[in-house]
């Protein structure tokens, strides 16, 4: 869920704003602060984040909700005065509303006489964020986009990516992760769609914080040998396990 009253970005690299755009949540493989690029090449799994509404208390004919998390492209919101995230850019937009890798756009800084922010809904973050509102200082921001390394649609970065020059993965399988680590069976459920919550129960998003669950299904015995002038024998074991991510 995106922060009220954001002067940053909210955990997840939700946009800061009059609303805190939602954060997104990752599985990565290098640990460290959640915005250090080296960290954010490393995820393999992304979960994004929703676009924050703007609440117009005067005129409740302009409020604008936020557009969903996305799957492989994020969602606008019903006033389309956003850009959600994709497989490749962060939604466009002008200076700080613009989305990126790993955050949605938004401005933190926009402020009433009496110091009270004064802005537009923010993107939500993701693979790639969703941009905030366009008009300056109404309507909601864009969802983020979600990633799966080996999910039909994905696109990985390259391992030189960086966002000046952003390179993408060229083999025969885009959608792999540079470390090759790679998931199957994997299904992708955007914001917009029913999803099973962490509680067992059903929800059209995930409402509250994100969330992690991993499941073993079962431990494979993968015997072998090796023979180097005496005989030895080890054997090596397989995990199969079941990764749900909100």
């Amino acid at each position: 869920m995106g922060d009220i009253t954001a002067k940053y970005p909210t955990y997840g690299g939700g946009g800061p704003g009059q609303l805190g755009g939602g954060g997104s949540s990752d599985i990565r493989l290098k640990p460290g602060d959640f915005g250090e690029l080296e960290g954010l090449k490393s995820r393999i799994i992304v979960a994004a984040g929703a676009g924050s509404p703007d609440s117009l208390a005067y005129d409740s004919s302009r409020d604008d909700y936020g557009g969903s998390a996305g799957g492989l492209v994020g969602y606008s919101s019903d006033s389309g005065n956003n850009v959600p995230g994709n497989q490749t850019s962060g939604g466009y937009g002008i200076g700080p509303y613009k989305g990126r890798f790993g955050f949605g756009g938004g401005n933190g800084e926009r402020r009433f006489y009496d110091g009270s922010p004064d802005g537009n809904g923010s993107g939500g973050g993701g693979y790639f964020g969703g941009s905030a509102s366009s008009v300056e200082k109404n309507y909601g921001g864009a969802g983020g986009s979600s990633f799966i390394s080996g999910h039909k649609g994905c696109i990985a970065i390259s391992e030189d990516f960086t966002e000046e020059n952003p390179k993408f993965s060229e083999r025969e399988d885009p959608s792999i992760h540079y470390s090759n680590i790679t998931f199957f069976n994997t299904v992708m459920i955007d914001g917009k769609h029913l999803m099973p919550l962490v509680n067992g129960s059903m929800s059209y998003g995930n409402p509250g914080n994100g969330s992690i669950r991993i499941t073993t299904l079962f431990l494979y015995d993968c015997p072998s040998f090796y023979i180097n002038y005496n005989f030895c024998s080890f054997k090596f074991n397989v995990i199969y396990l079941c990764l749900f991510i909100l």
